[in-house]
C-alpha cells in the first residue's frame, strides 16, 4: 500500500474561513477536474444559509431526489462528463436550494475547460460538407472579399444559410468525476510546493489563488526543495516564509528575481524593482550569514550587479559588511577565480584528474559532466576508471530528477542521429541538433547506467510512498508517459501532458483541430487591434519528406479540409481542420503536424485569449461543428512567441506524441507554414525520436526499492500505477510531490 505523506490536515481557521467562502468551490472545482478529474463534493458546501448567513444542515425532505440527481448527469452528459458512485452518495446530502448556484458554477467551470464559454462561427456555418463541395472559384472569391473588408475596415463575411444539423450521435466515453473534499485540496497544493522540479505557470496560477484566498490560514510544507518554487512561494506567502530556507546565494537571487516578477529559473533578464527598506534589510541580511558567497555570485554576475543598484548594501554596510564586501567584489569587475571556471580550465586542457578532483564536492554537477569526461578520455587515451569510481563514490548524493535523465541519456546516447535540448527558461523552445556525438567507451557507459539505477533503488528504499513488500499492478502503457522533470513552460491544457509522452488515438473516423482568438483589446486604431491567427495542417512521410499542407492557402487536400480563412476577431473568431484518417492513410501520409501561427506577429503572450484543441468526431455532419461532448484536449496559447505546435500526429500507429513547444518564425514577410516548413519538420521529428525516462521506469525502480509483488490488474493488487485508475500520468503534482 502506499504510506501516507499528507502535506498536513487542514486547520480549524482554514475550515472556518473556507465556510465563510463563497467563490473558492467554484473556483477550486476547475482545479481540480483539471488537475484530479474530481469535484469538490463535501456536505457543508450545499448547505444552505440562513437571514444571517450562517450555513445550517438541511431537512431530509430539502435533500435532493432522483430526478436532481438524474437531471444534474444529463448536463453533464452534454460535456462529456459524469459523477461517480462516491460523487454522487455525496450530491445526495444536498439541498435543492444549497445545489443550484452551485451546480450552475460547476458547469461553467467545464465549459471553460472545454470552450464551450465561447461562441464558434466559422466561414462556412455548414463545414465541413460546404468546403467539401464549393468550387474553387467560390472558396478564392469569398477569402479575396474578407481580406479586401479588413484593408478598408470592413467585416465581410460571406453570407450563406446556416442548414439544420442533425442531432450529434456520437458515443463519447465519458470523464468519470470522483468527489473531492478540502483536504484534498489543501494536499494538491502542498504535492505541488514540494515538487523537485520546476512548475508550470499554470502552477503559479492556481498557487496564487490559493495563497490569495486562504493566506495566513495554512502552514507551508516543512521542505520546498525545488529552490525556483521556493522563491515563487516566497513572493505569494511572504519574506518571513524564508527563515533557514536560503542556503546559497543564488537563492536569494531567485527571490529578489520572484519578488520583482522575473523569471526565476534566471535564463532571462530581470528588471528588478524598488525594494521596501525591510525587504532589503532581509535579503542583505541573508547574504551576509552565508560563508564565501561571492564564487556562487559570480555565476550571475551582471544580475548580481543590477540587483545591488537597488538593494544600496553601502547603506548597511555597518550592519552587513560581509554581504557589502561581497558586493564590492561584483562590482569591481576584476576576475574571480571560481570552482566552475577551474573545471572549465581544467577540461579545456583535457585534464580530467583535476576537474574530477573539482567536480566530487557537487555531485550534480559531475552527474551532467560524465559523458564530456568520457569523450575526452576515448579522445585522448586516458583511463575513465577514476571517472566511474569518483562517480560511484557520490551518486547517492545526487538528485533524484539527474539520477533519472542520465541514466535515460546512458541507454539511448548513441540510438537517433538527433540531439534535442530543452534549454531552460519560461518558453517551451525545443533546440534540434543533428549529428551523433562522438562514441565513448562501452565498459564505462554500462557501468555509470547500473551506479544510476542503483543509486535510485537505494534512495527509494528510504522515501518511497510505496509500503514494504506491497502488491502492486504497473500498467504497462506508462512506457509512452514521460517523466516530469521541467515544467517551468507547459501550457495550461484541459488535461496536463508532459513533453514527448504517447497517447493512443481512439479508432474514429475524423479529427477536428479547432482554435479561436480575440483581437487586441487596447490599440491606436481598429488596425493595430486585429490579430489574425492561422490553424494550418502539415503532412509528412515516413522519413520527413513533405507530402502536403492545409492551410489558409489551401484549403483542402486528401481526406483534409479546413473551414475558412478569418482574418480578425473583434469578437472572437475560429478555424477548424478536419482529417478524414481513413483517406489521409490511403493518401500515403504517415505523420500530421498542427501548428497555430499568429500572422500578424503579436506573441500569443499578448493576445487577450486564443486557444487550440482537437476533438474526435464520428458523423461530421451530426450535432455542431464545435461540440465540448466529443472534445478531447484543449491546450491555452500564451507563449512568447509567433508559432506553437501543439503535438504531432502518426496516422500509422495511431497515436499522438504530445510537444507543446513554441518557434520563433524565420525571418520572412508573411509567418505562414509555409515560410516555416524546414523548421516544422524538424521539430516533428525531434519530438517523435526523443527518448526521456518513463513514468513505467520510475514506478518499477520504487516497486524494486520496496521489494514489491508485482501482479496482474484483476489480482486485487494494494497499489495501482495505470493511465486510467490509481496513479494515473495525469496527476503530475502528486508525481512530482511524492515520486521523484
Amino acid at each position: 500500500m502506499v504510506a501516507t505523506m499528507s502535506a498536513g490536515e487542514i486547520s480549524p481557521e482554514l475550515r472556518k474561513a473556507l465556510k465563510k467562502s463563497d467563490a473558492a468551490p467554484m473556483i477550486v472545482n476547475e482545479i481540480l477536474i483539471r488537475r484530479r478529474n474530481s469535484v469538490l463534493l463535501e456536505a457543508e458546501t450545499f448547505w444552505s444559509k440562513t437571514a444571517r448567513g450562517v450555513r445550517r444542515k438541511p431537512r431530509p425532505e430539502e435533500l435532493l431526489d432522483d430526478v436532481y440527481v438524474a437531471t444534474i448527469l444529463k448536463n453533464l452528459e452534454a460535456y462529456g462528463y459524469t459523477l461517480g458512485s462516491d460523487a454522487i452518495d455525496r450530491l445526495r446530502t444536498c439541498s435543492v436550494e444549497g445545489a443550484q448556484g452551485y451546480f450552475e458554477a460547476f458547469v461553467q467551470a467545464i465549459r471553460r475547460l472545454k470552450g464551450a464559454d465561447k461562441k464558434f462561427e466559422p466561414m462556412y456555418p455548414n463545414f465541413p460538407r460546404q468546403v467539401m463541395e464549393a468550387s474553387d472559384a467560390e472558396l478564392y472569391l469569398n477569402a479575396i472579399l474578407h481580406y479586401f473588408g479588413d484593408w478598408i475596415g470592413l467585416r465581410i463575411m460571406p453570407e450563406y444559410e446556416k442548414e439544420d444539423r442533425a442531432p450529434l450521435f456520437e458515443q463519447t466515453e465519458l470523464t468519470v468525476l470522483g468527489a473531492a473534499d478540502w483536504n484534498d485540496v489543501h494536499a494538491l497544493f502542498g504535492n505541488i510546493m514540494q515538487s523537485k522540479t520546476s512548475i508550470s505557470q499554470a502552477d503559479k496560477d492556481d498557487l496564487a489563488w490559493y495563497a490569495a484566498e486562504f493566506r495566513g490560514n495554512v502552514s507551508l510544507p516543512d521542505e520546498i526543495p525545488n529552490k525556483e518554487v521556493l522563491a515563487f512561494v516566497v513572493k505569494l506567502f511572504g519574506l518571513e516564509a524564508l527563515e533557514g530556507r536560503l542556503k546559497t546565494a543564488t537563492d536569494i537571487l531567485r527571490v529578489s528575481v520572484a519578488l520583482s516578477d522575473g523569471d526565476v529559473s534566471l535564463a532571462e533578464k530581470t528588471k528588478f524593482r524598488s525594494f521596501k527598506r525591510g525587504e532589503r534589510r532581509f535579503l542583505l541580511r541573508q547574504l551576509d550569514q552565508l560563508r564565501s558567497p561571492v564564487s556562487d555570485m559570480a555565476r550571475h554576475r551582471a544580475m548580481w550587479v543590477r540587483l545591488g543598484e537597488r538593494l544600496h548594501p553601502g547603506e548597511f554596510q555597518k550592519k552587513f559588511p560581509n554581504a557589502a564586501a561581497a558586493f564590492d567584489v561584483i562590482r569591481s569587475g576584476k576576475r574571480i577565480e571560481t570552482d566552475r571556471s577551474k573545471v572549465e580550465e581544467a577540461l579545456a586542457k583535457d585534464d580530467v584528474l583535476t576537474a574530477l578532483t573539482l567536480l566530487v564536492a557537487k555531485p550534480g554537477e559531475l552527474a551532467r559532466r560524465l559523458d564530456h569526461m568520457l569523450r575526452i578520455c576515448e579522445r585522448t587515451g586516458a583511463p575513465n576508471g577514476p571517472i566511474v569510481q569518483a562517480f560511484q563514490n557520490v551518486a547517492e548524493q545526487v538528485s533524484v530528477p539527474v539520477l533519472l535523465q542520465l541514466m535515460s541519456y546512458l541507454e539511448h546516447r548513441d540510438e537517433s542521429d538527433m540531439r534535442v535540448i530543452f534549454p531552460k527558461g519560461n518558453v517551451a523552445k525545443v533546440k534540434a541538433l543533428e549529428g551523433k556525438l562522438p562514441r565513448v567507451d562501452e565498459w564505462a557507459s554500462g557501468e555509470l547506467w547500473e551506479i544510476c539505477r542503483n543509486a535510485l533503488v537505494t534512495l527509494f528504499a528510504q522515501s518511497s510512498p510505496l509500503e514494504e513488500g506491497c502488491q502492486v499492478y504497473i500498467d504497462p502503457a506508462l512506457e509512452n508517459y514521460v517523466v516530469p522533470f521541467s515544467q517551468r513552460s507547459a501550457s495550461k491544457a484541459l488535461r496536463t501532458i508532459v513533453r514527448g509522452s504517447r497517447l493512443p488515438l481512439a479508432m474514429g473516423k475524423v479529427l477536428r483541430f479547432f482554435i479561436w482568438w480575440r483581437d487586441m483589446d487596447k490599440g491606436a486604431s481598429d488596425w493595430d487591434k486585429m490579430v489574425d491567427v492561422d490553424l494550418s495542417v502539415v503532412f509528412f512521410d515516413s522519413e520527413w519528406g513533405y507530402k502536403d499542407h492545409v492551410s489558409y492557402t489551401s484549403l483542402r487536400s486528401a481526406g483534409v479540409y479546413h473551414s475558412g480563412d478569418i482574418t480578425s476577431a473583434p469578437r472572437g473568431a475560429s478555424e477548424f481542420i478536419d482529417l478524414d484518417l481513413k483517406q489521409v492513410r490511403k493518401a500515403g501520409y504517415r505523420y500530421a503536424l498542427p501548428s497555430v501561427l499568429s500572422y500578424t506577429r503579436q506573441p500569443f503572450i499578448e493576445m487577450p485569449e486564443c486557444f487550440f484543441g482537437w476533438m474526435e468526431r464520428e458523423q461530421v455532419q451530426s450535432g455542431e461543428i464545435f461540440e465540448p461532448k466529443t472534445v478531447r484536449q484543449k491546450l491555452d496559447l500564451t507563449a512568447e512567441t509567433k508559432i506553437c505546435i501543439p503535438c504531432v500526429f502518426d496516422l500509422e500507429k495511431m497515436e499522438l506524441t504530445w510537444a507543446d513547444i513554441a518557434l520563433h518564425s524565420e525571418r520572412c514577410f508573411n509567418n505562414n507554414v509555409e515560410s516555416n516548413m524546414p523548421s516544422l519538420a524538424l521539430m516533428g521529428k525531434a519530438m517523435t525520436e526523443l527518448h526521456k525516462p518513463s513514468l513505467g521506469e520510475l514506478f518499477a525502480l520504487h516497486a524494486k526499492a520496496k521489494h514489491a509483488l508485482f501482479v496482474g490488474a484483476d489480482e486485487e493488487p494494494d497499489v495501482i500505477f495505470s493511465v486510467d485508475q490509481g496513479i494515473t500520468p495525469f496527476d503530475l503534482d502528486e508525481i512530482v510531490g511524492k515520486w521523484l
